[in-house]
């Protein structure tokens, strides 16, 4: 641990945490400055500009970003907001998606079925026509996965 000048002690991680994030000046001098000139929190932290001062005891355990802890339940209401417009989205997409597979299923049971040439003919083509409606949707669904990926969603997320 690093001693500070006043009473408190900045811990190893904080030290480290003040060149990953402050990156100029004295840990010890800036800490001291922080803390002094700081707005004390409901929980014992200091809130020193756009920085979260952590202490428990005496000690600095770390120094954060304040807006970090703001902006937690922020982040997670818009997630949450891409999530449920990606689902609205894709829910009428998969429910064709299943109702085609089903339909091409039947209609290749019809098939087997019927012993007419020009009607197996005619749901062969009715096939063909099912089968590239379900390639359109499968190529929609992937694309809307594609997207929701660039905003770090995954599948498994949409799909819930």
């Amino acid at each position: 641990m690093i001693s500070i000048k006043t009473k408190y002690t900045l811990t190893k991680h904080a030290h480290d945490r003040f060149h990953q994030r402050v990156r100029k000046g004295d840990p010890k001098a800036w800490t001291n400055l922080a803390i002094e000139r700081g707005i004390p929190l409901e929980d014992g932290n200091i809130r020193y500009g756009d920085y979260l001062i952590v202490l428990k005891d005496k000690m600095v355990v770390t120094i954060s970003y304040y807006n970090d802890q703001q902006l937690r339940d922020f982040k997670h209401d818009v997630v949450k907001t891409i999530v449920n417009k990606f689902k609205r989205k894709l829910k009428p997409l998969l429910k064709r998606k299943k109702e085609t597979q089903i339909e091409i299923y039947e209609a290749k049971i019809r098939e087997l079925k019927a012993r007419n040439p020009k009607v197996v003919a005619s749901i062969a083509e009715h096939i063909v026509e099912l089968e590239k409606d379900l390639n359109a949707v499968s190529t929609e669904i992937n694309d809307l996965y594609r997207i929701a990926q660039m905003y770090h969603i995954q599948r498994g997320d949409l799909n819930g």
